[in-house]
């Protein structure tokens, strides 16, 4: 562990991580002062986008493949960073906890008694109710006799409060009657078949959104009309809290674009929300052909533990770039990724298949009909890497041992499509080959 001094200005912040130190643990010793943290060794206030603030006896787990930079929020103070490499948890002493308490005056002796004497803002005292010595009420009785509402007039609750209060609290917040308050899911944006999102080749469609509940689900549908080199859709997720303005995450995903709106590709997503407002950036990748974007977004209580976005079989999207690819048939949803078989593949043949969308570990297995040397590949389809679909960023390259049953072999699927490509021996050979996913608990 190394004990670091926080205290140059936000123009000369101090190295905490470097590239390439592996997984760290940054822990704010100090119980009042919070600092900066950025991949940027010029610290700039006025970039929120680019900072991220530790909380006085907190702790940031960081891969370590970049570098952090920190610098004090309040000019002038120091203070002390614990850094850990390989550390996973950081707990602060109760010692520590009371004294930040303290230091915050959370716990002063005039606060109690305003709090004692107070009952929460939006909740008065029942009618015709007193504070006993110690603040009790009178009795219970009186208590359940009424309950004041946030407007300030009285509604009854003196039957069973498990019959009576979801009623009043319906009537109270202007929703129906017995009805939870921010319960269940909620539509937030819709564009439908009649109406769908019209981005052209290259253009980028925004949207802002505001979310109150934990989980959010996303359902769409996006085609062109035309041949397309490398059809690509950019889904960009950005979170922001509206209430210090600044961005919290950002996920971003990628999906092939069908090449007819009477295709069977759908795309549906879920996954926990991270802050009250979503800039959800669309950006149609395609170099000439204008894209439709049918979607929805819903907000849900249900609490969902990861990201996770998949399409089913894209049937329809093709590329114009030789050798192009066959899509297989498979079921994602009950993790099935693909299932691709070849009867009677020629000697030294190449086949390309295209994945659905699916982010996360998979499994490939190979059996072929002849013991024989053999190659597997698999490539995500990267534009920043280049705009031919087969020259993506390889995830796995395999030789195939001269054995007839293969694997399975593991790779990593990232939020964008991926491609499998099987190279057959030195003879012909009958080819199967299937991809199965790892289902996540949300």
């Amino acid at each position: 562990m190394q004990t670091a001094y926080v205290t140059t200005p936000t123009a000369h912040p101090i190295q905490l991580v470097a590239a390439g130190d592996g997984p760290t643990l940054i822990f704010n010793n100090d119980d009042v002062n919070q600092i900066y943290l950025s991949n940027e060794i010029g610290l700039n206030v006025n970039s929120p986008e680019t900072l991220s603030i530790l909380e006085p006896l907190g702790s940031l787990c960081v891969m370590g493949t970049q570098d952090i930079y920190a610098a004090p929020v309040t000019p002038g103070v120091t203070v002390q960073v614990f850094i850990i490499p390989d550390g996973i948890q950081f707990t602060a002493s109760p010692q520590q906890i009371a004294a930040q308490i303290n230091a915050l005056g959370l716990a002063t002796s005039a606060l109690q008694t305003a709090q004692q004497n107070t009952l929460v803002s939006g909740i008065g005292l029942p009618l015709n109710a007193s504070k006993e010595t110690g603040g009790n009420l009178a009795s219970v009785a009186d208590y359940s006799s009424s309950i004041a509402t946030a407007a300030g007039s009285s509604i009854a609750q003196t039957d069973d409060v498990t019959l009576t209060l979801p009623t009043n609290l319906g009537a109270v917040n202007g929703t129906s009657a017995g009805v939870g308050i921010n319960h269940g899911v909620k539509n937030l944006y819709t564009a439908g078949f009649g109406d769908p999102l019209s981005i052209v080749a290259g253009g980028t469609e925004t949207l802002i959104i505001g979310f109150d509940r934990p989980g959010y689900i996303i359902r769409s549908q996006p085609f062109i009309s035309g041949a397309e080199a490398s059809p690509l859709l950019e889904y960009d997720m950005q979170w922001y809290d509206t209430t210090i303005g600044a961005p919290i995450a950002e996920e971003i995903w990628y999906c092939p674009l069908p090449n007819s709106s009477s295709g069977t590709m759908k795309l549906y997503g879920k996954g926990p929300t991270k802050a009250n407002q979503l800039q959800l950036k669309i950006t149609n990748l395609s170099a000439v052909e204008t894209a439709s974007v049918v979607i929805s977004i819903d907000e849900t209580s249900h609490h969902i533990s990861r990201d996770d976005w998949r399409t089913n079989e894209p049937s329809s999207v093709a590329t114009s770039t030789a050798p192009g690819f066959s899509i297989p048939s498979g079921d994602p949803f009950a993790l099935l990724q693909a299932n691709m078989v070849v009867a009677g593949m020629a000697a030294s043949a190449t086949e390309w298949w295209l994945l659905p969308l699916y982010a996360g570990e998979v499994f490939i297995t190979v059996n072929q009909s002849v013991a024989q040397a053999s190659l597997l590949q698999v490539v995500a389809w990267s534009q920043v890497i280049s705009l031919v679909p087969f020259n993506g960023p390889s995830l796995l390259a395999v030789s195939i041992p001269a054995a007839k049953q293969n694997g399975p072999y593991s790779v990593y699927l990232p939020r964008m499509p991926c491609l499998v490509s099987f190279t057959n021996g030195a003879a012909a050979a009958n080819i199967a080959i299937t991809v199965n996913g790892i289902e996540y608990a949300s």
